[in-house]
C-alpha cells in the first residue's frame, strides 16, 4: 500500500459480502502491529515533530554521543527506550511528550554539573509504571502544550514526511 489512503479508496471498491442476516460484512484492520510495525516510524515522526515543538531538544543532544539531530536521525538509545515504552502510548502526540521527556532524563546521565544532588533519571519502568495516571497530563502542563496542539503538530509533521520522502516513510513502518 503506498499509503493510507490508497488502503481506504481500494477498500470502498471491495464487495465485502454479507453475512446470515442480510447485513454488509466490513473488516477492519489497525495496521500497527497486525499489518506493520509503526514504533519506528511514530517514533521518528515525533523526534521530528518534538524538535520543531522545543528547538532546545537540539542542545541537549548536541553534546550527546552518536547523535546526528539535523537530520531525522535519532540517537540510538532513544529508538530503544521508545521501542520499549511503545506499549504505553494510546494515541501518537504522547510520542512527543516522551521524546522530551526521555532526553531531558537522558541528559542527567551526561550532564550531570546541569543538575542538583540527589536527583537522578526516572527508570523505563517508572515512566511506564506513571504514564497514564501522572505523566502524561503533567507533562502537557510542564511543556505548555495542548493535547490538540501536539496532535495537530504530530499530524502535520508526519503528512510532510509522507509528502516529502514517501519511500523514507514507508521503509520506516516494518512488515
Amino acid at each position: 500500500l503506498r499509503t493510507y489512503e490508497t488502503f481506504f479508496e481500494m477498500a470502498k471498491n471491495v464487495n465485502f459480502g454479507d453475512d446470515r442476516g442480510g447485513r454488509d460484512v466490513l473488516y477492519a484492520l489497525d495496521f500497527d502491529g497486525v499489518v506493520c510495525d509503526s514504533a519506528g516510524e511514530s517514533s521518528l515522526s515525533a523526534f521530528m515533530a518534538a524538535k520543531r515543538a522545543w528547538p532546545e531538544l537540539e542542545s541537549m543532544l548536541s553534546g550527546d554521543v552518536g547523535s546526528d539531530t539535523a537530520g531525522q536521525d535519532m540517537p540510538a538509545w532513544l529508538k530503544t527506550q521508545m521501542r520499549q515504552l511503545r506499549p504505553i502510548i494510546e494515541t501518537g502526540y504522547e510520542n512527543l511528550l516522551l521524546i522530551r521527556l526521555l532526553v531531558e532524563e537522558h541528559a542527567l546521565n551526561w550532564k550531570p554539573s546541569a543538575v542538583s544532588r540527589g536527583t537522578r533519571p526516572l527508570t523505563i519502568g517508572e515512566i511506564a509504571a506513571n504514564w497514564l495516571t501522572l505523566l502524561r497530563d503533567k507533562l502537557l502542563d510542564d511543556y505548555g502544550y495542548s493535547k490538540d496542539q501536539l496532535i495537530d503538530l504530530f499530524g502535520s509533521t508526519r503528512d510532510e514526511w509522507m509528502q516529502q520522502d514517501e519511500a523514507g516513510w514507508l521503509a520506516a513502518n516494518r512488515l
